[in-house]
């Protein structure tokens, strides 16, 4: 069946073992502009990608610069990022800045409930019932 003895023994039929060991099998690699790449599709920051990875941001970086280049398992794990999509990459929730008081005086829906305030006496008094309940203000000591 076309077995070679001086392989070991091995009960591999010739063919097989010529395909086997005859080519290089072939290893993942990712250029840096392969990470830039994944990183837009992803639509994250290298700090999250990394927390995806559970590595530093200075190493994503460090692969995006070409000076590192990403071991085959987080090859594998970039790629199954990839394959998930957008979704699995963890995001911290952004704080949401306080508004000013002239954003707030720009508001459409500010003047929209101020109109129904005015427009409807029982909606003004539930709402000055509801507000008696928070601090106003102008109360608050200066910073």
């Amino acid at each position: 069946m076309g077995h070679d003895a001086e392989f070991g023994g091995s009960s591999l039929p010739v063919a097989r073992r010529r395909f086997l060991f005859s080519r290089p099998l072939p290893s993942p690699r990712m250029a840096p502009e392969d990470i830039k790449k994944l990183r837009q599709e992803l639509g994250c920051t290298a700090r999250e990608l990394a927390g995806a990875l559970g590595i530093e941001q200075e190493t994503v970086l460090a692969w995006e610069h070409g000076d590192l280049f990403p071991t085959k398992r987080f090859v594998g794990m970039m790629e199954e990022l990839r394959r998930k999509g957008p979704e699995a990459i963890p995001r911290k929730k952004r704080r949401q800045v306080a508004a000013s008081p002239l954003q707030v005086l720009a508001d459409p829906e500010l003047w929209r409930l101020f109109r129904k305030l005015l427009a409807h006496p029982e909606l003004r008094s539930a709402a000055t019932k509801l507000a008696e309940a928070y601090p106003d203000p102008t109360d608050a000591p200066p910073p």
